[in-house]
């Protein structure tokens, strides 16, 4: 996400394991600059990442959180994480 010609944040995927069993599967991950934490962007950028992942067929997304981090915790929580 970019303001005023700033990022701000991003949210990207990968595949979660290389074997060929796993195909279906992406992890998640969201990054957001401090100032724009609390604002909705992490919400708007992984529900956009998970209609992404739909479209090339991902089946299976996870998410990884860091332990104490109550704002990941909320973030995957509200988008059904």
């Amino acid at each position: 996400a970019i303001l005023d010609n700033q990022i701000i944040g991003y949210a990207y995927a990968h595949r979660q394991r290389e074997h060929a069993a796993y195909q279906w599967n992406a992890e998640l991950s969201v990054y957001l600059d401090g100032d724009s934490k609390g604002q909705g962007i992490g919400k708007i950028l992984s529900l956009w990442l998970k209609e992404l992942l739909k479209l090339v067929h991902i089946i299976f997304i996870y998410g990884a959180l860091t332990v104490l981090n109550p704002a990941s915790e909320r973030l995957h929580e509200l988008i059904g994480f």
